[in-house]
């Protein structure tokens, strides 16, 4: 929050998330029939969008760019879920995951009475803490770089033998 020469870039320190609840997160997305994956800011600030896309073919997940994420999954990716179908997505996921954005930012500022709906789980992964929205009530909350935490997860569901067939859902996309 300094002054930084025009010449210079800031450097901002990336960190993974906690084994632990990064596993249990890859445990969700493997179980999910019905996952959409909402991705934000922190996604092009960390440069996750080449392991996002993986992860988003390797399980078979849509997914929905925001604000600066935009174009982080081509338009032209049969998995690219466009704004307009975001809200129907929303109402009929089984599993939401918010990667690098600030739940408040997003349909009625995912407070009650619009949020949570039906049977979903959230999940939400964020750099800092203070960009996790609490209100929201998440099965899990990853605090770290959604570039390190989107590989882990990766890494865990690649060693699994196991994909889970979602063609229903891909079909309603």
């Amino acid at each position: 929050r300094k002054y930084i020469a025009a010449h210079e870039q800031p450097r901002v320190p990336q960190s993974a998330g906690d084994p632990r609840t990064v596993a249990r997160v890859a445990d969700l997305l493997l179980g999910a029939k019905r996952p959409l994956i909402v991705a934000g800011d922190g996604v092009y600030w960390s440069g996750a969008s080449e392991v996002l896309q993986s992860l988003a073919a390797t399980l078979q997940i849509p997914v929905n760019t925001r604000r600066t994420a935009r174009g982080a999954v081509s338009e032209d990716d049969p998995l690219s879920l466009p704004t307009s179908g975001r809200g129907m997505m929303l109402a009929e996921a089984d599993l939401v995951v918010l990667v690098g954005m600030r739940a408040g930012e997003l349909e009625s500022w995912f407070e009650a009475p619009d949020w949570p709906r039906g049977k979903v789980t959230y999940i939400q992964v964020n750099e800092t803490a203070q960009e996790l929205w609490h209100p929201l009530p998440s099965k899990e909350m990853v605090v770290g770089a959604s570039r390190l935490v989107l590989q882990q997860i990766l890494d865990i569901v690649a060693a699994d033998q196991q994909r889970p067939a979602r063609t229903e859902w891909l079909v309603k996309l």
